[in-house]
């Protein structure tokens, strides 16, 4: 039977054989989309791509602060991610209603499961987040408030 399961970029996960045709595995912290891949012994790697992680904001806190700024002002970003975070991750300063890879603002949280960083926004008039990245990629596990 599959002796592992990994999910890009090569976490492995727990994972149970319910039948011939049916696995379940639980998505490892870290892992991103792409592939999954089923090892057996004796046989090829397994490879299913094309896959989309979208992890859960369990866990993800994102807040900054003060609410209320004006430009040049510096704004407190705290954040808390569950433990095995990817050093990949990152927090990036978006406008409200930006797409993920068009950040004005970007810094790593080193997988750290909290932290806290200083941010100047040197930005105009409107309406600003911040958003958690996961795993070097553009998927976002927790939004903070406007600021």
């Amino acid at each position: 039977g599959v002796t592992a399961v990994r999910f890009s970029p090569n976490q492995t996960a727990v994972f149970s054989i319910v039948s011939d045709t049916q696995i379940n595995a639980t998505v490892p912290a870290g892992a991103a989309g792409g592939s999954i891949t089923l090892v057996k012994a004796g046989c090829a790697d397994f490879i299913i791509n094309g896959f989309t992680v979208t992890p859960s904001s369990a866990g993800y806190t994102l807040t900054a602060t003060p609410a209320n700024i004006t430009a040049g002002d510096t704004v407190t970003v705290n954040w808390t991610a569950p433990l095995g975070s990817s050093p990949l991750d990152r927090i990036a300063l978006y406008r409200v209603g930006a797409a993920n890879k068009s950040s004005l603002a970007v810094f790593s949280t080193g997988g750290a499961t909290s932290g806290s960083q200083q941010v100047q926004m040197n930005v105009g008039e409107g309406q600003y987040e911040f958003r958690y990245l996961t795993a070097g990629g553009y998927t976002v596990a927790q939004t903070s408030n406007d600021a």
